[in-house]
């Protein structure tokens, strides 16, 4: 274990590090895209009639990425517009800067484990549904999250208890990852990038596994159908004719004479064509309700399979869009650690640079939601529209907003 002091020595110093003014001026705009995004989508959130475990997940990490964008890329605003060294003006005290370096590795470390944990439930959901649908409960997946946000708590503050230093680098405070803590954090983060990749291949091949099944039974059905309803046609038609061929038959040899001979074997021909009748009807009846069942049968109905299918592609993309920003965000901060571990020496523009990239998962989460998920979809259009009308700025219809709202309701009950 690295021993820590906690004085001013341990502050790296980099007089030439002013940022320049555009960078002073796309912070806020990261800041604002983070803020308004994760708004809406807590928003959207709590207009859902049923929210289920996957709604939890997608709002804690809407929670923590708001609190990461008020707290620490706040913070740096507000530095960085006091004095454009930052933390390196001397005007910031020491302890805002452990304090800082905290907080934003607290709230990063946490950002990562719920977007692992939204992973494993996706995967729980996909190939274990008996098994999600009996044990994974909302109040255990709040017990879940909260266990993952104090273990992010408790590893940030590792440095304070002797693991790592506090450095500045261009007027942004990091922990110079060495020792004990910088294995610790390599060794979690690539368990937390397997096993995302893990869960999404294995959800894609269930996915595709779905598609094909759904496919074939649409055409097996389809025909099985088809097939179903040529042979009562047929059946009746011969029906048919043979009752009007047994009506000539009688209209042709009816006489007076044989009138009384045929009594009797008229009564049984007349009961075996009610008995024929009985059968045939029974037989059209049965086919009518094959058919009535085949059309409200969503697994037979063509429309509704290719709904099903469209709705699992659709997941997948949201999924693999999720995966990807994940990969983006935390696979720099990774692999820089990994570089310090191997070299020996601290890295600082990888940092500076993978700290920020950081927050591309904050920054676009929520409009991947936005652009790829119909009920958060729903749910978005139906805060704006009010938000509009609210400004003045829509002429939408109570109707219509009702009609959005309903909608997205529907979307997530389905």
């Amino acid at each position: 274990m690295n021993e820590t002091n906690y004085g001013r020595s341990d502050i790296t110093s980099d007089k030439g590090g002013q940022y320049s003014s555009g960078f002073l001026f796309v912070l806020p705009v990261i800041f604002c895209m983070i803020f308004i995004g994760n708004v809406l989508l807590l928003v959207a959130i709590k207009s859902f009639r049923i929210r289920r475990v996957p709604d939890q997940l997608v709002g804690s990490l809407a929670v923590i990425d708001l609190l990461n964008d008020l707290g620490p890329v706040l913070m740096s605003i507000v530095v960085f517009q006091i004095d454009h060294r930052g933390f390196q003006s001397g005007r910031i005290s020491y302890e805002l800067c452990h304090f800082y370096n905290w907080i934003s590795s607290f709230l990063r470390l946490s950002a990562s484990f719920v977007a692992s944990l939204m992973a494993v439930d996706c995967f729980c959901a996909t190939l274990q549904p008996i098994y999600y649908r009996t044990k994974v409960t909302s109040d255990k997946a709040t017990k879940l999250i909260l266990c993952v946000v104090l273990s992010g708590a408790f590893i940030s503050a590792l440095p304070a208890m002797g693991w790592g230093r506090v450095l500045t680098h261009r007027g942004i405070c990091s922990f110079n990852f060495n020792g004990g803590f910088a294995l610790c954090i390599a060794t979690l983060g690539y368990v937390q990038l397997i096993m995302v990749l893990t869960c999404f291949i294995a959800v894609a091949r269930k996915m595709s596994k779905y598609e094909k099944r759904f496919n074939g039974l649409r055409r097996g059905r389809t025909l099985t159908f088809l097939n179903g309803r040529l042979q009562a046609m047929e059946m009746q038609t011969a029906n048919e004719r043979r009752i009007s061929h047994m009506d000539e038959n009688g209209i042709q040899g009816g006489s007076n004479i044989k009138r009384t001979c045929n009594t009797t074997r008229g009564m049984s021909t007349l009961a075996e064509d009610d008995d024929s009748n009985k059968i045939t009807e029974e037989k059209c009846e049965q086919n009518e309700i094959r058919r009535r069942e085949s059309k409200t049968d969503p697994s037979v109905n063509r429309c509704s399979v290719n709904r099903n299918v469209k709705e699992s592609r659709q997941f997948t993309k949201v999924l693999g869009s999720v995966v990807f920003l994940f990969y983006v965000s935390w696979m720099p901060i990774i692999f820089t650690i990994t570089a310090e571990l191997a070299t020996g020496h601290h890295h600082e523009v990888l940092q500076s640079l993978s700290a920020q990239m950081s927050l591309l998962c904050s920054m676009f989460n929520p409009w991947v939601y936005c652009g790829l998920s119909r009920p958060y979809r729903a749910s978005y259009i139906c805060v704006l529209r009010r938000l509009g009308r609210v400004c003045g700025l829509s002429k939408a219809s109570e109707h219509d907003i009702k009609t959005i709202a309903d909608t997205g309701s529907r979307f997530r009950t389905s």
